[in-house]
């Protein structure tokens, strides 16, 4: 693999200014409210709660974010931002990128352009927008390209780059600094275990964070004249990716990274169902089968026998738990996804409770779940077959070609973001990071 250099990436971005396309300032706007709102929801599990206190009084400081109760060092807010984001499964992905180039993007802009944590006073609306594209137009293409090994979780790897840019571009530092952050980034990358979200060990919500946190040192380090070999990126791309699995979309990443042309943003998804992103289809294909059973679609399931869940291999791949014993395992689980709805009708939030996570009634219908793969379908894909009836889904709301609508994404932030911050505030905050003009000071409700 030839050396790799993100400053024609970031030069792309840097180019536009505050001044981005419309459609994609309108996203980024979207990415931004719905990584927020999942954070300040995030903040309702115990040990966000706790770490937050204790990075609080450890590394005190100026630096919050909504829903946050007391501000610490810009490093820990970003982090608790970002582990607070991903504790329900709820933010954003790319599947090009099979990971969350996002969420690794958002949180350092966001606490480092307020009055008082950066030198030089407050940045503007536009300036974190920027910021946080430029953060996430280098790790989608990161992702695409190295395509992380069996065995790994893509969290905290190559988002660490990401999370470089991101920084180094609210630290106004130049192109060619902001390179060499991605560069250091790529050098130190962790390598985090993908067996940790099977086994239900939270320390996988910390992934991310700890990229973001590495990203920050990275940034900070090429700010101080330190740099990474030229070949960081190839590298560890070669050690930590499989680019032989998907050639062909290597080879676009590739080319995207040389020669940027298109916004990867806009290809990204904002999550309209909690959980990973694979389980949904199982959701939407168990929804459809009810609504195409009728009335007595759930009665008759209690004595169809079998259900035969077919699904995609990276479904196979990534969710395989069976019978989730926790929340983390639970998310990580199609066969769940499609048991708890097709019991309850819905799914959301409150299937990964501890009571919904032991129904003995969920149990049951997941237990008669045949989980396999249907070599007559391609792309993504979900097909449960019960009661002698197919329910299909191959395409999910912020798949490519089916761009979220806003209007979905405000109201699942309003529900996220009301009973952490409560209505009124909820509002404001919505309003403000979809309508606050580029040029106005960046100035977060965190109330």
């Amino acid at each position: 693999m030839p050396e790799l250099t993100w400053e024609p990436t970031i030069r792309w971005v840097a180019e536009f200014g505050p001044d981005l396309p419309p459609d994609v300032l309108a996203r980024a706007r979207l990415l931004v409210l719905d990584t927020v709102a999942c954070a300040a929801a995030g903040l309702r599990h115990e040990q966000v709660r706790r770490m937050a206190a204790q990075a609080s009084a450890v590394t005190p400081g100026t630096a919050t974010w909504p829903g946050l109760p007391r501000p610490c060092s810009p490093a820990w807010a970003a982090a608790s931002f970002t582990a607070a984001a991903c504790w329900d499964e709820f933010c954003e992905g790319h599947a090009g990128a099979r990971g969350r180039p996002g969420l690794h993007s958002v949180g350092l802009p966001l606490v480092l352009a307020a009055d008082g944590v950066r030198p030089g006073g407050r940045k503007t609306v536009g300036d974190v927008l920027s910021a946080v594209v430029a953060g996430y137009e280098v790790g989608a293409r990161f992702g695409a390209a190295m395509f992380t090994r069996a065995g790994l979780h893509v969290d905290g790897t190559w988002g660490s780059a990401a999370a470089a840019v991101a920084a180094a571009r609210i630290l106004d530092l130049d192109v060619a600094a902001a390179a060499a952050a991605a560069d250091i980034a790529a050098a130190t990358m962790p390598a985090s275990q993908y067996r940790a979200a099977a086994d239900g060990a939270t320390v996988r919500n910390l992934y991310a964070a700890r990229g973001v946190a590495g990203g920050f040192d990275a940034a900070l380090a090429a700010s101080a004249g330190v740099r990474a070999s030229t070949d960081a990126t190839s590298l560890v791309i070669a050690l930590l990716g499989r680019p032989s699995a998907d050639a062909a979309a290597a080879r676009s990443a590739l080319g995207q990274i040389a020669e940027p042309s298109r916004f990867a943003l806009l290809d990204g998804y904002l999550k309209e169902w909690p959980g990973v992103r694979h389980t949904h289809y199982a959701v939407a294909a168990a929804e459809r089968w009810l609504a195409e059973g009728g009335a007595s679609a759930r009665q008759r399931l209690r004595s169809s026998g079998g259900i035969e869940l077919a699904m995609h291999p990276a479904a196979l791949e990534y969710t395989p738990v069976r019978a989730p014993r926790s929340l983390l395992q639970a998310q990580f689980s199609s066969t769940y996804a499609a048991a708890y709805t097709l019991v309850h009708g819905t799914f959301g939030l409150e299937a990964f409770t501890p009571q919904a996570i032991a129904d003995p009634e969920v149990a049951e219908v997941e237990e008669r779940i045949e989980l396999v793969h249907d070599d007559q379908l391609e792309g993504r894909f979900a097909r449960l077959r019960a009661d002698g009836r197919d329910a299909l889904c191959t395409v999910l709301a912020g798949d490519p070609g089916r761009p979220n609508e806003p209007t979905a994404i405000l109201a699942k932030a309003l529900s996220l973001l009301t009973p952490a911050l409560g209505e009124a505030a909820a509002l404001e905050l919505g309003d403000w990071l979809l309508t606050a003009d580029v040029q106005q000071p960046w100035c977060l409700p965190t109330a």
